[in-house]
């Protein structure tokens, strides 16, 4: 038997929501080592302090943090800016549940 629609859709967005806030919790880790502050990471890459928690906390970044920031942001806690982490993050703006 086949899970219902409702049941595979509500299982895949918890995945999708697992996998940004792992992402979340890994800039988080990468920015603390680094001894910087949200809004010293916010400064380098040019968006504001609440982006940065929205990304540590795996929420849907706005659409004004464009690509160039996300990849600014993950070069400054030195995570790939192209790699899956990265891809993911910008997929997450534009489609998040």
């Amino acid at each position: 038997m086949l899970p219902r629609k409702s049941t595979a859709l509500a299982r895949s967005r918890g995945a999708l929501i697992s996998v940004a806030f792992q992402i979340g919790t890994l800039v988080s880790v990468e920015r603390n080592r680094r001894r910087m502050t949200q809004q010293d990471l916010a400064n380098a890459v040019g968006i504001r302090q609440i982006d940065i928690s929205s990304v540590e906390n795996g929420e849907r970044l706005p659409k004004t943090v464009k690509d160039q920031h996300i990849d600014k942001l993950f070069a400054a806690v030195e995570l790939p800016k192209r790699g899956l982490h990265a891809n993911f993050v910008k997929w997450w703006r534009d489609n998040a549940p």
